[in-house]
C-alpha cells in the first residue's frame, strides 16, 4: 500500500525531477515555466498550482528553507544564476522516497534474490543505509549480511547499490529453493 507523500516530500520530489531534467540547479520561475510549457508534466502542474492556491507562498518559501536547513538542498550558481541543486543526503532522501513508494511485485518465476554483503567498517554509514533500504525493497534478513526477498526489485538494488558506491563489497543471486536442514 503506498503511503501518503508529505509536502515536504512531494516539493523535495518535484526538485529532483527538474533538477535531473537540467542537470543544473533549478529556480523556482524556472520550475514554473517548464510546468507551464510539457504537458507530460501536467499532474505536477495542478498539484503545485492547488498547492499555492491552499498556500500562502510564505507556506511554501518555508518548507524550501527547511529543506534547505535540514541539508537536502543548497543554493548552487549555475549558468542561468543562483538556484538549488540536491545534496548526497537529498538524493538519498529521494531514492528512500521512491524506494518505499515502489509496488512490489512477487517473482513470476518464484526465484528469491539473495544478496550477501561485507562492507568494511570505515563505510559503517553506507552498510547501514543500504540495511534501510533492502528493509523498504521487502528483504529479510537470513543473517546480518545475508538477506533475501522473493519480490522482483534486482532494478531498484542495483540503484541503490550504485548509489551508495558499494558494488564491490556485494554478491547478488538468484536463488530458485530455500531450504532448511
Amino acid at each position: 500500500m503506498k503511503q501518503k507523500q508529505s509536502i515536504t516530500e512531494k516539493l523535495l520530489l518535484l526538485f529532483a525531477d527538474f533538477i535531473d531534467l537540467n542537470l543544473q540547479p533549478v529556480t523556482i520561475r524556472k520550475i514554473q515555466s517548464l510546468l507551464d510549457g510539457d504537458p507530460r508534466v501536467r499532474p505536477t502542474k495542478i498539484w503545485f498550482e492547488k498547492y499555492f492556491k491552499d498556500r500562502k507562498k510564505q507556506n511554501f518559501y518555508s518548507t524550501i528553507y527547511r529543506l534547505k536547513r535540514d541539508g537536502y538542498l543548497k543554493i548552487k550558481n549555475g549558468q542561468s544564476g543562483d538556484g538549488y541543486f540536491l545534496t548526497p543526503k537529498g538524493e538519498n532522501k529521494i531514492l528512500t522516497i521512491k524506494i518505499r513508494d515502489l509496488e512490489k511485485k512477487k517473482n513470476s518465476k518464484d526465484e528469491w534474490l539473495m544478496i550477501i554483503f561485507d562492507i568494511p567498517e570505515n563505510m559503517r554509514r553506507n552498510r547501514d543505509m543500504l540495511r534501510q533500504f533492502l528493509y523498504t525493497l521487502g528483504f529479510q534478513k537470513v543473517q546480518q549480511s545475508v538477506w533475501i526477498s522473493p519480490y522482483e526489485v534486482y532494478d531498484k538494488l542495483k540503484v541503490v547499490v550504485n548509489n551508495l558506491n558499494i558494488r564491490k563489497y556485494i554478491k547478488i543471486l538468484k536463488v530458485k529453493e530455500l531450504g532448511e536442514f
